[in-house]
């Protein structure tokens, strides 16, 4: 039991320091790039970010998010094949929708030739996100480590370089394409290896198999995470909408910060106590100490610099990143508490899928989607401005976190069915 929490440990801090130094990069970089750059140039950017992260939910309808759950590696490996081949054809149906809709100038898409991106992001993000799971899966924490400083790395320097030339189209679109690409290549050079090796007909028809078995996770994880997703961009779409690009630009920059310290614990811890809390739970049928272990270390990583933003973010953004940017640091002081309860309540959501509760959570992401449009419409309906609503999305968002954690803390005490 000790040799298993050392390895556990050991797991999480090669993923924090990997995490950590990606973001580190992001962070290092952003004062150059917000000189290159203006909030309008951002609001695009976080437009096609969005949209990007919501059609990557619809791609595979979720099953790769199941992949850590089979007890045999070659059934997780079948399921993870399986959710490619859907994922690829849903994309090829999307991009030819989407070339017609462009062509044709529907609700006025001729304007916006980025979206013809939007299919090929998407299919890469997913298959980041399989990938992922299978080196979870398999114990290749080197290539997840990897993957994550290259992205990052590729993402910064792309910014950076295409910044000076303006005739480049969409730079920053281009730049998170082009990382993307750099991510999927680390694990080309692995993964595709233990996919393809000896697949033959009859894994094809496993892969479906499975699907077949796992049917409840498209059924309530879809809307669940695609309600997650929308929620989650909700405030880019409706700031550009209501207030600007601008505001969209101003808002993305507090959010990519703040999201860096959120991301260092997500994809450290998360993905971790994944795998970690199954073992748990079929040994002890309960995992309340990795529970608690982590829930605290969590807290004591994230306090400091929490209050630090708190305290000092307009001051800070100002001379950082420039005048310009000084309403965004506004912007981060708002969301200080949002970003608290999110860094706590999302590493170990994962419990939700294995107590089965994907409709408990389903219906919570749509609360979720329902409470953060109501937040940020209302206002804009009601000529408050852009910092009402903010603040009016933070405290609901932040409450509903905050049951999400007490929900997750029944489920590691043992107190539903669980699937093990």
């Amino acid at each position: 039991m000790h040799e298993h929490f050392n390895l556990s440990r050991s797991r999480v801090i090669k993923l924090f320091l990997a995490t950590g130094l990606s973001q580190f990069i992001l962070l290092a970089t952003s004062p150059i790039i917000t000189r290159l750059y203006n909030p309008d140039d951002y609001g695009i950017y976080s437009l096609f970010v969005s949209s990007t992260s919501v059609i990557s939910i619809i791609l595979a309808g979720t099953y790769e998010q199941a992949i850590l759950l089979p007890k045999t590696q070659k059934s997780s490996i079948a399921l993870a094949l399986g959710s490619i081949l859907v994922a690829a054809t849903t994309s090829l149906l999307l991009l030819v929708l989407l070339f017609l809709a462009y062509s044709l100038n529907i609700f006025g898409l001729s304007k916006s030739p980025w979206i013809l991106l939007l299919p090929f992001s998407s299919l890469l993000l997913l298959l980041v996100q399989i990938f992922l799971q299978l080196s979870l899966r398999i114990d290749l924490i080197q290539a997840i480590t990897i993957s994550r400083t290259v992205q990052s790395f590729f993402l910064a320097l792309s910014q950076i370089i295409f910044g000076f030339f303006s005739f480049i189209w969409q730079p920053l679109v281009l730049s998170y394409f082009l990382a993307l690409v750099a991510s999927i290549s680390v694990y080309f050079k692995i993964i595709p290896s233990l996919l393809f090796r000896g697949v033959r007909v009859t894994t094809i028809l496993k892969s479906f198999t499975l699907m077949k078995f796992l049917i409840h996770f498209p059924k309530y994880m879809l809307i669940g995470q695609l309600s997650n997703v929308i929620s989650t961009a909700a405030p880019v779409f409706i700031l550009a909408y209501s207030y600007g690009s601008t505001s969209a630009g101003l808002y993305t920059i507090a959010a990519r910060l703040l999201g860096l310290i959120s991301a260092l614990i997500t994809s450290s811890y998360g993905d971790v106590f994944r795998s970690e809390s199954l073992n748990q739970l079929r040994l002890n049928k309960n995992c309340i100490s990795l529970f608690q272990s982590y829930l605290f270390s969590i807290i004591s990583i994230t306090l400091f610099p929490l209050l630090l933003i708190a305290a000092f973010a307009p001051f800070l953004f100002g001379i950082v990143f420039g005048s310009e940017w000084h309403d965004s640091g506004q912007i981060a002081r708002i969301l200080v508490p949002l970003t608290a309860t999110q860094s706590c309540a999302t590493p170990m959501a994962s419990l939700f899928l294995i107590a089965r509760l994907q409709k408990l959570d389903m219906c919570w992401q749509v609360l979720r989607l329902f409470m953060s449009l109501l937040c940020l419409m209302l206002p804009s309906i009601l000529n408050y401005d852009a910092s009402f609503a903010l603040k009016c999305y933070v405290t609901s968002m932040s409450f509903l976190y905050l049951f999400h954690l007490f929900i997750q803390w029944r489920i590691s005490l043992g107190k539903f069915p669980l699937y093990v």
